[in-house]
């Protein structure tokens, strides 16, 4: 799997009771739900989309979670350098693939009660490291792994590899997938 997309654990607030809440909760003036194609980092808005997993949902959803990035996660970085400050500069194992955020993807929770789901994430949130993402330029090739992901096979095949309730990224990149030489078309083996 990881030679056709990239599978990535994404960030960690640290104090999600103070950079998190539901969408509902904020003032649509200060944030960007609906706007997918904007690049939050350069405009003046506190609240932006925030993929935490969620419950069981295929194909799409679970876009309840909004995060504090007003100044590009100024505060959210501060904390962890407060909080952290054996990282120095180096906030990357909070701040995870933040050159990700924003970016289309497919997603699942990173803890399954059953079966995995994985929902297509259109550009324009951030994703945390419950809520594990993959990304490709590509968009058939994320349509296809979506498919791929939310069929019996690909359940099986993750259950094979990993037994467990959870449905990490390191298991998920080690499903076998290849795609037959000159053709547009993948085999799951």
């Amino acid at each position: 799997m990881d030679e056709l997309i990239l599978p990535k654990i994404g960030m960690r607030t640290g104090d999600n009771a103070r950079f998190l809440r539901q969408w509902y909760e904020v003032s649509y003036s200060n944030s960007k739900l609906n706007d997918a194609t904007k690049d939050y980092t350069e405009q003046e808005v506190k609240w932006v989309p925030y993929n935490k997993g969620g419950s069981f949902r295929k194909w799409y959803g679970n876009y309840d979670y909004v995060v504090n990035w007003l100044d590009n996660g100024n505060e959210i970085k501060e904390n962890t350098r407060r909080v952290y400050p054996q990282l120095g500069e180096n906030l990357s194992w909070k701040i995870t693939n933040e050159s990700y955020y924003f970016l289309a993807s497919i997603t699942w929770a990173a803890v399954t009660s059953n079966r995995l789901s994985m929902r297509y994430r259109e550009h324009g949130s951030i994703f945390d490291v419950a809520g594990m993402s993959a990304f490709s330029d590509d968009s058939d090739l994320l349509f296809y792994i979506l498919g791929l992901g939310n069929s019996n096979i690909g359940d099986y095949l993750l259950r094979i590899l990993n037994p467990t309730i959870n449905a990490q990224v390191g298991y998920f990149k080690n499903i076998p997938v290849i795609r037959k030489e000159n053709e547009d078309r993948f085999l799951v083996f």
